[in-house]
């Protein structure tokens, strides 16, 4: 540190899941939950200015990372077809590796205006393998596969994110925002993929190697301002306008060599290419927004200073689009253009009491999002055994209405807080994957589709309190229900068109905890439940019940002359009601630690034990209107690790 300087360097290595870089002060969080098992190395260098007056700023960082990821899953799939219910189970076992360049640099002045610039340059490089296993059930074995796979790939991308605000009319309070923000991103990767496939009922046997080049070469540029008048009583007009550009390359060449290789590697593409599921895509879009709106302004008093916030708010967005693509395909060579014109609308209230203690927010909106112009080609995309891809030339954009409620309330006696919200979302027309599915041969046929009537909702509620006066005993409860009305496509091979299929799922959540803490002293006992209903509207369908639920204690304690610190926490996790049986577990996940400091605590050892017993994992689960799916990740293991940190800062002499 000097008065104005400061410079940090910063590392970590580590095999425990640690994905995520290193703060600006040198603290970092290890994830949760993984779903796999990295080893990462990075180093990062971070030099900030700030000026006497406090006008300029400048922050520049630089870091470069490299990371090792091994990824094992196990999957369940179940389809809800009329009639038949095609169960599918994979096994994958995934290597990838990175490293990467991140440059960064912050550049923020106050006088005259404000002007914030953010400039940011990456480069990546990645390479990995992979082999799979996938086999198909009807009414018995239908199709097995097995895949192995390489890949290579690097890209980089340059942004420039600017944000400024100028005093237009000081005694009338009029201001002009800007905001410019430029990307450009350049990719090329390479994979080859061998497929192993071989149908019961034929007893064909089919090997087949893909091998793929594929390019990405997007620019895209956004330029808005907004001309703020303001009039007494504290009312705002809000007048803005913001041009949008995009312009994006793509490639996929599909190559069929007899061996696995990339097509990097590769000699006399010409020769082997597969020009039906090889393409090239140009597409430019241009748009323009157009907003108005009208503000209205409130304060509440938080000494010693006066919060303002937005009343009444009532905007309107009237969006103007136009998109060309240029798209060959095999036979297919066309340019498509299409022009848009939609209004989307949102208003929004709120209300403070004058202490700030309470909290009343009103939010509705429409949105309206053109569809996709690739997904517009008729194209059909066969590369994949067991999978074919279809466009759809009808296909519509999408439309949602939105609304949602909360209200809370704080500083209460006994440090009482609590909320309480709600929401609801109507999906007027979606885009969803038709799934087609052949039971003689165990191929699935996807194609987006519009379905109406989806929606969802949700309600929730938190409440914090004290038992005593001190507040050395707490307690806290989180719940939330949720209900979603899922409505998808499905279809047997044959059928002349799809049956509309709609699954409604019911989840119910109660998180809660009780709290002692005094000094040098902490004791929670928490737990969670988390039930999953779903029913079908097939006369075939099997209600689906799953539930989570899982309760501990954890306890932390410093001896006070010596300061050492103990903690421990014991968790059981358990999970019932889902159609694998290995998914059933109860796993109790025991960590423990114990730290001392030394040297005034400038110097810090710490020892801990995680997940003592060996029952760490990851398991997810998730149902719709086209079928139900449990994923099992292999996740961090077990692990006793030793800490030694020393705290060090060379500050500035003060006269």
């Amino acid at each position: 540190f000097t008065d104005q300087w400061r410079y940090s360097l910063l590392a970590n290595l580590n095999n425990v899941n640690e994905s995520r870089h290193l703060g600006g002060q040198g603290h970092w969080t290890p994830s949760t939950m993984p779903q796999s098992i990295a080893t990462t190395r990075s180093v990062a260098t971070d030099l900030d200015y700030q000026s006497k007056d406090k006008k300029t700023s400048n922050t520049f960082n630089a870091d470069f990372t490299s990371v090792s990821n091994d990824m094992q899953m196990r999957q369940r799939s179940e389809q809800f077809l009329e009639g038949r219910k095609p169960v599918s189970l994979s096994n994958n076992h995934n290597h990838s590796g990175n490293w990467k360049i991140q440059l960064h640099n912050t550049l923020q002045l106050t006088k005259p205006g404000f002007l914030r610039s953010q400039s940011n340059f990456n480069y990546t490089h990645r390479d990995g393998w992979g082999s799979s296993q996938f086999n198909q059930w009807d009414e018995g074995l239908t199709a097995s596969m097995h895949t192995s796979a390489i890949s290579e790939g690097r890209s980089w991308s340059v942004v420039e994110n600017m944000n400024a605000s100028f005093n237009v009319d000081t005694e009338k309070k009029r201001y002009i925002d800007f905001h410019f923000y430029f990307k450009y991103d350049d990719e090329q990767s390479w994979l080859s993929n061998r497929y192993d496939t071989w149908q019961a009922n034929t007893q064909a046997h089919e090997i087949r190697n893909n091998a793929s080049d594929a390019a990405l070469r997007n620019m895209a540029t956004v330029l808005n301002a907004h001309y703020v008048i303001s009039f007494p009583k504290d009312w705002r007009l809000v007048f803005g306008e913001e041009v949008r550009y995009v312009n994006v390359r793509t490639h996929d060449y599909l190559y069929h060599p007899d061996t696995l290789m990339l097509a990097s590697q590769l000699d006399m593409l010409t020769a082997i290419t597969d020009p039906s599921n090889s393409y090239d895509s140009h597409l430019r879009s241009f748009e323009n927004r157009v907003s108005f709106g009208i503000q209205n302004s409130a304060s509440y008093k938080a000494d010693p200073y006066t919060i303002w916030y937005d009343r009444w708010a009532l905007y309107m967005n009237v969006c103007t689009r136009h998109e060309s693509l240029d798209y060959r395909r095999g036979t297919i060579d066309t340019l498509a253009q299409k022009n848009w014109f939609y209004i989307n609308p949102n208003g929004s209230y709120r209300y403070m009491s004058p202490d700030g203690k309470r909290d009343l927010r009103i939010n509705v909106g429409y949105n309206y999002m053109p569809a996709s112009l690739t997904n517009q080609i008729g194209y059909r995309d066969d590369s994949r055994p067991l999978v074919v891809k279809l466009g759809n030339p009808g296909l519509k954009g999408t439309a949602t209405t939105s609304t949602n409620l909360t209200y809370s309330e704080k500083y209460l006696p006994r440090m009482t807080q609590w909320h309480v919200g709600a929401s609801f979302n109507y999906r007027h027309r979606d885009v969803a994957q038709s799934v087609g599915y052949d039971p003689a041969t165990g191929v699935y046929t996807y194609k987006p589709m519009n379905v109406s009537g989806a929606y969802s909702a949700s309600a929730d509620a938190t409440i914090s309190r004290a038992f005593d006066e001190k507040g050395r005993w707490t307690w806290q409860m989180n719940a939330d229900a949720n209900f979603r009305h899922d409505v998808d496509h499905t279809m047997l091979a044959g059928e002349t068109e799809s049956h509309e299929n709609a699954v409604n799922t019911t989840t119910l959540h109660d998180a809660a905890y009780v709290q002692y803490n005094k000094d040098a002293l902490n004791v929670r006992l928490s737990g969670d439940i988390r039930w999953r209903h779903s029913t079908g509207q097939m006369l075939d369908f099997e209600t689906l019940d799953a539930l989570d639920y899982r309760y501990g204690l954890s306890a932390r304690y410093t001896l006070p002359r010596l300061k050492t610190t103990l903690s421990a926490d014991g968790t059981m996790y358990s999970r019932r009601g889902y159609g694998s049986a290995e998914l059933n577990t109860d796993d109790f996940v025991l960590n423990a630690s114990l730290s001392q400091p030394f040297l005034k605590g400038k110097l810090i050892a710490r020892i801990e034990a995680f997940d003592l017993l060996h029952q760490l994992s990851s398991t997810q689960y998730s149902v719709n209107a086209q079928g139900r799916t449990e994923t099992w990740y292999r996740s961090l293991p077990h692990y006793v690790m030793f800490h030694l940190v020393y705290h060090w800062n060379r500050n500035p002499k003060r006269p």
